[in-house]
């Protein structure tokens, strides 16, 4: 024999348990529950009860108090009509979703954005008020120190001279120390001033000038190590690393036409026209961050608890333990795996942003009318449902509830 999806629904679970189904479709869902008699996407004209069917129809739209815009549903159950669907909720008040805690930050570029956020994007990028590569981070003043030491390997007598200076001044003869003279000359004078930081700091002059010709010839290649090339390198090495900047700092693209679309750079709408590229950033905060990490980490296996052992055995009791706790995973892998969930939660946040952003904010009407008399005698409405997908989900709950309610009374 030939069972329909929702008969084998309606037999094999409890009616609170179809409702609550996910993946299944709201009228598969509904035919499923008791006394339903056939369910519908759209509201129209109901046969009245059995009792009364020779009274002709029922227009639902006519009615119910408030017609839907968008997304309409219809049950229609022996005695009751369980019908609704969605407004528009041109009053709902909704706050920016980046106002609440694990949302993160967006930062705009350009006319959409005050002095104070355009720094805020500049600083998650790396850069600096202007709008330049900020070569006075620390992180990126640090690899520009190792790189001018590793540089100097290749003028061994430069470095040697630099070695005694720092004998002279009875300071520690080593690499390290010099890295360090040149890391305080950076930050203490900046990438056009950091030379002659160091020849005071080591010569104990006032500047390269009071230096005699023949030295200034000789420290010359140290001066040309500086150059603005060689620290952008190690600003965009620094940057790939993820050291400067905010962490997991994702660039978002704009489209606008009518509405507008925020994308995660390079996936959204490409028009040369209404795109702007890395027009804005997303920023995670710390809560973000978290739950982002608590994904790469259960990922990667780390911290789940698992079970072992045989029950009842003596050798081999049953016992749990972490799966890989402890477990050595290469940084670059992880860092890796962090940038690409970071990703994705963005794109999980920008779906409720952009929701925000255009104003799609909803009303969920539900009304219940008696198909003897056409009259409505149970009505919920609630509003500042914000997102089309989760308004038609809240749609769908209120009406397959009152459908459950209205199924179980005794006629």
């Amino acid at each position: 024999m030939f069972y329909s999806q929702e008969a084998i629904l309606h037999t094999t679970l409890r009616p609170e348990t179809v409702a609550a189904l996910e993946n299944v479709s709201f009228s598969m869902r509904a035919k499923a529950l008791p006394r339903v008699k056939s369910a519908f996407y759209s509201i129209g004209n109901v046969p009245k009860s059995d009792e009364n069917q020779d009274e002709g129809t029922i227009n639902v739209s006519r009615c119910i108090p408030i017609s839907p815009d968008i997304e309409e549903r219809m049950v229609v159950l022996d005695r009751y009509i369980i019908a609704g669907g969605l407004a528009y909720d041109h009053w709902g008040d909704v706050t920016n979703p980046c106002e609440n805690n694990a949302f993160g930050n967006i930062y705009h570029y350009g006319s959409r954005s005050n002095r104070d956020e355009l720094c805020n994007y500049y600083a998650a990028l790396g850069f600096d008020r202007h709008g330049n590569k900020n070569l006075s981070d620390r992180a990126v003043v640090s690899r520009i120190a190792k790189h001018v030491m590793k540089e100097l390997g290749t003028h061994l007598s430069i470095l040697k001279e630099m070695l005694e200076c720092l004998r002279a001044t009875k300071r520690p003869v080593s690499k390290e120390c010099l890295v360090s003279v040149i890391q305080l000359a950076l930050e203490e004078g900046g990438l056009e001033s950091a030379f002659n930081y160091i020849i005071e700091d080591l010569y104990g002059t006032g500047s390269v000038d009071q230096l005699c010709e023949i030295t200034q010839s000789r420290l010359q290649p140290l001066s040309d190590l500086f150059s603005k090339s060689m620290a952008e390198a190690c600003w965009d090495q620094t940057f790939a690393a993820g050291e400067v900047g905010a962490p997991l700092t994702v660039v978002l693209d704009i489209y606008k036409h009518g509405n507008v679309a925020y994308s995660v750079s390079g996936t959204g709408r490409n028009c040369q026209f209404d795109t702007s590229r890395g027009a804005a950033v997303w920023v995670p905060d710390q809560y973000a961050i978290d739950n982002i990490r608590s994904s790469v980490l259960l990922e990667l296996g780390v911290g789940q608890v698992k079970w072992f052992g045989v029950a009842g055995s003596k050798t081999d009791p049953l016992h749990a333990r972490f799966t890989s706790d402890g477990l050595p995973i290469r940084r670059t892998k992880f860092d890796s795996m962090m940038r690409a969930q970071a990703e994705e939660y963005c794109k999980d946040v920008l779906e409720e942003y952009n929701d925000w952003a255009n104003g799609n904010i909803y009303g969920v009407l539900c009304y219940v009318i008696d198909r003897s008399t056409g009259h409505v005698i149970d009505d919920d409405e609630s509003w500042g449902h914000l997102g089309t997908k989760y308004a038609e989900d809240q749609l769908d709950a209120a009406v397959l509830a009152k459908v459950l309610e209205y199924g179980r009374l005794i006629h």
